[in-house]
């Protein structure tokens, strides 16, 4: 009977002899018809912007972490390449890995900037990038940047030949 007089207070007057005859035939159902199909009318656009939201900050995520890992590639990459007193040799081999892996990831995107600098016996590789949201034209830029310290592999066997270690 709650059902009965919830139902009567949303239909008003003409459906109530309607009503009183589908309660008796105990066939209230016919009344629900279309409601599933207005409440999913509701609901559905918040879900796709959830899901689709959801997969956007997933890619942002991705190409982060690749970039990061990238960087951190091509430092290392410079950090350890024998230099025989040319510095410049280290840079260069970390600069073309850099590029390397931009090409062979984004393609000659030209959305990525690269960066590779040396500091005081330091390589440092600085990628630049930038994700258009799906929404409102936002956009999502990061940057990831990787430090290494130099190494000249003769210099430390050197030093550890000197104090016995080798």
């Amino acid at each position: 009977m709650k059902k009965l007089r919830m139902r009567r207070f949303w239909m008003g007057r003409q459906g109530e002899t309607a009503l009183r005859e589908a309660a008796k035939s105990e066939n209230i159902s016919a009344f629900c018809r279309g409601s599933i199909t207005v409440e999913l009318a509701a609901i559905l656009p918040v879900l796709l912007l959830t899901v689709f939201g959801a997969l956007l900050v997933i890619f942002v995520l991705h190409d982060r972490t690749w970039l990061y890992g990238a960087a951190q590639e091509a430092a290392a990459i410079g950090a350890t390449t024998e230099t025989a007193g040319d510095a410049s040799k280290a840079l260069e081999n970390a600069k073309e890995r850099a590029e390397k892996l931009r090409e062979d990831f984004f393609g000659n995107s030209s959305k990525i900037r690269l960066e590779v600098e040396e500091d005081v016996g330091e390589i440092q590789v600085q990628y630049q990038s930038s994700r258009s949201a799906l929404y409102g034209g936002m956009m999502w830029s990061f940057t990831a940047v990787a430090k290494r310290k130099a190494l000249d592999p003769v210099k430390i066997m050197r030093r550890l030949r000197r104090k016995g270690g080798v």
